[in-house]
C-alpha cells in the first residue's frame, strides 16, 4: 500500500490506545520514524551543496556549539577519530567549516561552522520546517500540542537537546560566535 507523501492524511489515524500495549506503540514510532527519516533525507537533499546525513549532522552539531574540539564532535557522532578527520576534511573542502590549532593545547583541534555551512543548515531547516508546516496543517491544535509534548518526551528519552540548538536552527537566535 503507497503511504502519501505530503498532506496530513498520515497523521489522521486513531490515536494509540494504552489499552492495546507496547507492540501499538511500536508500530506506531517506527512509522513515524520512516516518515520522519524519508522527509530529513529528502530535506537534505534539496540543499544548495552535497552533503551526506553524517556531514549535515556534523553541522548541525557546529551550529549549536561551534567551536568544538574535534574529538568531542566525533564522540557526538559517536564515529572513530579517522572517520571524523576524513568527515571533516570534506565539510572543509566544501567551505562549510574550518579549523585551527587550539589555543589551549596543540594537540587539540577546534572546528567553527563558516558562514557557508550555517546557511546550509538554515536552508535545511527552512525546508524541513515548510515539509512539516504542510503536514501538520490540518491537524487540530489539541493534537499538535499533544504531538509536540511527545516529540519533546522522546527528544529528552535520547538525550536531545530541544531548545538550545532548535532556537538558532530555526533562525531565532544568531548562530555565529
Amino acid at each position: 500500500m503507497e503511504r502519501p507523501r505530503s498532506g496530513a492524511s498520515w497523521c489522521q489515524t486513531a490515536p494509540v490506545d494504552p489499552a492495546l500495549g507496547d507492540d501499538q506503540l511500536m508500530a506506531a514510532m517506527l512509522a513515524a520514524s520512516r516518515v520522519l527519516v524519508a522527509m530529513s533525507a529528502s530535506s537534505i537533499e534539496a540543499s544548495p551543496v552535497e552533503v551526506t546525513l553524517n556531514q549535515y549532522r556534523a553541522l548541525v552539531v557546529l551550529a549549536g556549539r561551534s567551536p568544538i574540539h574535534m574529538a568531542d564532535l566525533g564522540r557526538e557522532l559517536s564515529i572513530s577519530p579517522s572517520s571524523t578527520t576524513r568527515l571533516v576534511d570534506r565539510l572543509e573542502r566544501k567551505g562549510l567549516v574550518s579549523r585551527s590549532a587550539n589555543e589551549a593545547s596543540r594537540r587539540s583541534v577546534d572546528l567553527r561552522l563558516e558562514p557557508a555551512g550555517e546557511d546550509l543548515v538554515a536552508s535545511v531547516m527552512a525546508e524541513r520546517r515548510r515539509r512539516f508546516a504542510e503536514v501538520l496543517a490540518g491537524l487540530p491544535e489539541r493534537r499538535r500540542n499533544a504531538m509536540a509534548k511527545a516529540f519533546g518526551d522522546l527528544a529528552a528519552l535520547m538525550g536531545e537537546p530541544v531548545d538550545d540548538v532548535s532556537a538558532a536552527l530555526l533562525g531565532r537566535t544568531a548562530v555565529r560566535r
